[in-house]
């Protein structure tokens, strides 16, 4: 089928188009069985609502949760995060922009590894206290939400290097801004 003829709505078992890299190029020694074992997995602009279990769970499972560095599912219709993102123990970069989350659950600070969050053009007002946890963050992207107050725990993130805040609804900074810069 067309993928341009596709209806987005109807409940089929057709596969959901990816982007998928393993980071190696072509490696002809790999082990076939491990070949979905990736690094890279783009499900963006899908219509998404969720991420079905199967796809990283179960005999099947077309990633191993475990090798995933980078998540992309911006453009789509999430109003919550999908719990499996949580487990993704290795996960260094997600992109979760332009969808329709209202908020970023707490288990966020699971992510530990993760070094840049793009949640961008969503309707976020407040993040969860255990952002903190996520010690080695060096780029966070919240433009384009419903922020009315600076979000203070911001400021406990030694190693964040480049914060995005613009078209929020912030009307003051605090005064220790420049604890970030340190």
């Amino acid at each position: 089928m067309n993928p341009s003829q596709r209806d987005l709505y109807a409940d089929t078992d057709t596969d959901i188009p990816l982007t998928y890299s393993s980071g190696v190029e072509d490696d002809q020694t790999s082990d076939p069985s491990n070949a979905n074992n990736g690094k890279f997995v783009d499900l963006s602009q899908q219509y998404l609502t969720f991420i079905p279990n199967e796809m990283f769970n179960g005999p099947g499972a077309r990633f191993d949760i475990k090798f995933i560095t980078e998540l992309n599912i911006s453009n789509n219709r999430f109003q919550t995060l999908p719990t499996i993102i949580f487990q993704m123990s290795s996960l260094e970069l997600l992109d979760i922009s332009n969808n329709s989350l209202s908020m970023i659950s707490p288990e966020i600070g699971n992510l530990t590894n993760l070094k840049a969050l793009s949640a961008r053009n969503n309707l976020i007002t407040v993040l969860p206290k255990t952002i903190i946890k996520i010690s080695h963050l060096q780029e966070l992207n919240l433009a384009g939400n419903e922020f009315t107050q600076f979000p203070l725990s911001l400021l406990q993130l030694q190693n964040l290097k480049s914060l995005y805040l613009g078209a929020n609804k912030i009307l003051t900074i605090p005064d220790n801004i420049d604890l970030l810069s340190k």
